[in-house]
C-alpha cells in the first residue's frame, strides 16, 4: 500500500496502479483464506477504493466506477458482519461520493445527483446516531451537501443549490460555535 502511495503522491500513476494492484490482489487471497476476519475486508475495501482513485486520475473512468462498486459491496460484506460500524457506513458515504464524482466529471448530472444523495443521506444518519460527532456533520457539510449545490448549479437549480448552501453553512456556524478552532480561513 505506502510503496503505491509514494508513488501516487510523486505523480507516477502507472506505477501507483501497479503496486495498489498487488495490494488489492494480497486482500483478495486473505479474504479467501477466511472470509469472516474483518480486518482483512476492511483492508480489500481500500484497496478497491485506492486502485479505483488512481483509475480515475488517469481518466479511466469505467475501471474507477467498476473499482468503486467494487468496494461498495466489499463495505456491504463488512456491514452485514458489523451492522454498527459507523466508520464503514462513513466510507460507504465516501465511495457513494467518488461515484458521484465520476458522474459529474463524465457530465452525467442526474447520476452524480444520485450518488451525492446517497452520500447526505447517510451522513445524515450518522449524525442522527451521533450527534456529538463533528466529523459527520463536517463531511456532511463540506462533502456532501456542496457535491449537491455544485451540480446543482451546472443544472440550472440555483434555488436547490442556494438551500444546500445555507444549510452547510448553518452545519459549519454550528461547529466552529462549539468549537472555534473548526474555523476555516
Amino acid at each position: 500500500y505506502y510503496t503505491g502511495y509514494v508513488h501516487w503522491r510523486h505523480g507516477d500513476l502507472s506505477a501507483a496502479a501497479e503496486w495498489f494492484t498487488r495490494y488489492d490482489d494480497t486482500c483478495l487471497a486473505l479474504v479467501a483464506l477466511d472470509p469472516s476476519r474483518l480486518a482483512w475486508r476492511s483492508e480489500l475495501a481500500w484497496g478497491q477504493h485506492n486502485l479505483a482513485a488512481v483509475r480515475q486520475e488517469r481518466g479511466e473512468f469505467e475501471g474507477a466506477r467498476a473499482g468503486f462498486l467494487s468496494e461498495l459491496s466489499t463495505l456491504d460484506k463488512l456491514l452485514a458482519q458489523n451492522p454498527g460500524d459507523l466508520d464503514t457506513l462513513c466510507r460507504v458515504a465516501a465511495a457513494h461520493s467518488w461515484l458521484g464524482g465520476i458522474a459529474e466529471q463524465l457530465g452525467q448530472f442526474p447520476e452524480a445527483l444520485a450518488q451525492f444523495s446517497v452520500q447526505t443521506t447517510q451522513l445524515r444518519q450518522l449524525v442522527a446516531k451521533e450527534p456529538g460527532t463533528a466529523h459527520w456533520r463536517s463531511e456532511l457539510a463540506e462533502s456532501a451537501l456542496m457535491h449537491e449545490a455544485l451540480v446543482d448549479m451546472a443544472t440550472g437549480r440555483l434555488v436547490a443549490a442556494g438551500e444546500r448552501l445555507r444549510e452547510a453553512r448553518g452545519l459549519q456556524d454550528e461547529l466552529v460555535a462549539h468549537d472555534p478552532s473548526n474555523r476555516r480561513r
